[in-house]
């Protein structure tokens, strides 16, 4: 359930991102359109029964962090970013439905987005370039930070395993070093995202 609600979070955290930078209100159709098909792919509305595309929390979160860092490095157009902000949307419904239940799960979602545009379009504060790329930038790292943390965890309580049943050495190197990979890679991809958005 912490997976579900950490992940939620992060889906909510992306459709605000991504529905600041709406301009004109009539490019909320593809805000819809983006919704209409998260919901039918990731909403269980026929529970019991899973939904038709079952999202890890981890991917999810890797997701994000591959929205976010196509945001910083290059400028989407509004059909792209609509888009992803409904899938994000969709994606924190989908996350919500086993904690909330249905009509609360749908609701919270609609709510937020609905406050987030009408606060882009009132207030030129709300949604300044220099605030959309920091909340691209933060997001980024929590959304990397969630959806690498299990597998190198994993990793190392693999590690420990193998040294406490002796294992050969190599073994152990190789699970052990899952981890030090996935930290250096995403080092090496946050350093570089920084350095075109900094110095840009």
């Amino acid at each position: 359930m912490m997976e579900l609600a950490t992940s939620g979070l992060l889906y909510g955290l992306g459709a605000v991102v991504a529905l600041a930078y709406l301009r004109r209100p009539a490019d909320l159709f593809w805000y819809l359109l983006g919704l209409a098909a998260g919901l039918a792919l990731l909403v269980p509305f026929a529970a019991p029964l899973p939904p038709l595309l079952q999202l890890p929390s981890n991917q999810g979160a890797l997701a994000v962090a591959l929205a976010m860092g196509l945001m910083l490095l290059y400028k989407p157009g509004p059909v792209a970013l609509m888009l992803t902000a409904g899938l994000c949307s969709a994606a924190w419904c989908g996350a919500l439905w086993p904690l909330l239940g249905g009509p609360v799960a749908l609701i919270v979602p609609l709510a937020i987005a609905a406050a987030t545009v009408l606060l882009a379009q009132r207030h030129a504060g709300f949604s300044t370039p220099w605030l959309r790329q920091e909340a691209c930038l933060l997001l980024l790292v929590a959304s990397l930070m969630l959806g690498l943390t299990p597998d190198i965890l994993d990793g190392w309580a693999s590690a420990t395993q193998l040294k406490a049943l002796g294992d050969s050495a190599a073994d152990k190197q190789q699970f052990s070093a899952r981890g030090a990979l996935w930290l250096s890679a995403a080092s090496v991809v946050l350093g570089l995202i920084y350095k075109r958005w900094r110095y840009r």
